[in-house]
Formats: C-alpha cells, sequence, structure tokens
C-alpha cells in the first residue's frame, strides 16, 4: 500500500517528499525520544509512519493554505506517528474512556500506573493481567512466541524473520494478526 501511495503522486510531489525525507527523522528525535520508547515498538514502524505522513501531506498540500509546506507536513507526519501507535497500543479507546481512573503512564510490558489507590488499583491491574494471559495463552504457539519475542524481549521483527527462515512480512502479518485477536478480546471484556 504504500508503494501504490508514493506512485500516485505527480512528480512535484515527488521532489516535495524527496526534499522533505529529513523533517522525519528530525520530528521522529524530538517528539519520540528512543529512551522514552519500550523496546516492543519498533523505530522502524514509527519512520514509515511517519514517511507515510510525508507523503500523504505531499499530496494534499496546496499553496493556498497560507502555510510553508514543511510546517503543514510536520503536522501530517506527527498525526501518522500518533495513529501508529494507537494502533499499537494494547488498551482500546474504548477501555480508556470506560475506565478513565486507569492510565497508563508507562508503556513498558507489567508496568502499570493509576490514579487510583491500594486494593482497588491491584485489583484491576491483576485481574487486566491475568484476563490478557489468559487470551495470550490461547493464541497458537507461534504467534506466542512472537509476541513474546517482539515485545517483551525486544528482538527486532527483521531478526524474528532470520531466526524463523520466514519473511518479514509473514512475520509482521502473524504479528499483526495476534495483536488483532488480543486487542477483540479486550473489547469483549468490557
Amino acid at each position: 500500500m504504500r508503494q501504490k501511495q508514493l506512485e500516485a503522486i505527480t512528480e512535484e510531489q515527488r521532489k516535495m517528499v524527496e526534499n522533505s525525507l529529513p523533517i522525519v527523522g528530525f520530528i521522529v528525535k524530538k517528539h519520540f525520544p528512543k529512551k522514552k520508547f519500550p523496546k516492543f515498538i519498533s523505530r522502524d514502524d514509527i519512520l514509515a509512519a511517519g514517511y507515510l505522513g510525508l507523503v500523504k501531506a505531499a499530496k494534499d498540500y496546496d499553496e493556498m493554505f497560507g502555510v510553508k509546506f514543511i510546517t503543514y507536513a510536520s503536522h501530517r507526519i506527527r498525526g501518522e506517528i500518533l495513529d501508529e501507535l494507537r494502533k499499537q497500543d494494547w488498551l482500546t479507546r474504548r477501555s480508556r474512556e470506560m475506565h478513565p481512573d486507569f492510565k497508563v503512564i508507562s508503556i513498558e510490558p507489567n508496568v502499570y500506573t493509576s490514579n487510583l489507590e491500594g486494593p482497588e488499583r491491584k485489583a484491576i491491574i491483576k485481574d487486566l493481567i491475568e484476563k490478557l494471559g489468559n487470551m495470550i495463552n490461547e493464541l497458537p504457539l507461534l504467534d506466542r512466541e512472537i509476541l513474546q519475542l517482539h515485545y517483551l524481549d525486544g528482538v527486532p521483527m527483521k531478526e524474528l524473520a532470520r531466526r524463523r527462515g520466514l519473511s518479514l512480512s509473514w512475520i509482521s502479518r502473524r504479528r499483526k494478526q495476534a495483536r488483532e485477536k488480543l486487542r477483540e478480546g479486550m473489547e469483549e471484556l468490557k
């Protein structure tokens, strides 16, 4: 799909993208510093989302907006990256709305904080972890291994594919399917 996005732009738009490529790296470094990200979020996914945002900005940009292309593109890049981060978040928006007191401050695996205090907080966290653990155990063995190695051990997707002797796209599809099953399971818990 991303290749199709790039093919569908004009030569002028392609030049705007090529001239603005460094802004994606700058935005990622400035707004999404590496030290604030857990191991299980792939920098490659974040950069890819940023590049996609840049292409979309080039396609939609019009000088009549009254702003420079870089200014416009910066907002689109950040938005696309935030969308990608939301896709990778295990807790759905609806879950967050239904439990407004539950705030995930750190997205490191198994590290949660909440505005709730004492036993109530512990009970919510214990319940969520138990239910998520049960859902993970219901996944096929390969999917469980992919999630374990990528999200908990921080193994990059390329390395997982190499270790398994499989293509990166196949491993990525399996990871995405497993995440979707978990997300659906979390939705059903409400």
